[in-house]
């Protein structure tokens, strides 16, 4: 199960930290997700810590069969894997990003989506559930890029 590493200064704050990964992937910063995906602060950080673990879970599941192939190549890690670079990025590293940060962020949406249960609220929990469903499409995009699944852009 992936591990934390504090980076902050602040050791209550655990929107600083990083959650650790297997050595094939990257570690994934706690404070870039909540910026790139807006996770509002009415989220507790120990949620969006637990849907990030949960999240790179996943995906790692989802692409087992393809970092096995990639170590049988001799391969250490994902940003070893011959991809195109943008800013001296792995576009596969890019898009493994994508894929656990849609997925966490589906996954607070559907944790949150119920909290107003007002008249109000059900318009806008219908609202969540779609951009829930685009996070999920998201993250499979991502996984089907990473594969080379002929698939990718069609979701």
């Amino acid at each position: 199960m992936p591990g934390f590493i504090a980076t902050g200064n602040d050791a209550d704050n655990t929107r600083d930290q990083v959650v650790g990964n297997i050595a094939f992937y990257p570690d994934i910063d706690v404070a870039n997700f909540v910026e790139l995906y807006r996770i509002d602060t009415t989220i507790s950080d120990e949620r969006v810590v637990a849907a990030l673990q949960g999240a790179v879970i996943s995906t790692n599941h989802d692409l087992a069969e393809w970092c096995i192939a990639q170590k049988l190549e001799g391969v250490a890690n994902i940003a070893e894997v011959e991809a195109d670079q943008y800013d001296d990025i792995s576009a596969l590293v890019t898009h493994y990003l994508t894929a656990v940060y849609s997925k966490a962020k589906a996954e607070l949406i559907e944790k949150y989506r119920d909290f107003d249960s007002t008249g109000s609220g059900h318009g806008r929990a219908d609202e969540l559930t779609t951009s829930m469903d685009d996070h999920r499409a998201n993250a499979l995009r991502a996984i089907r890029a990473i594969t080379g699944s002929e698939w990718a852009g069609l979701i």
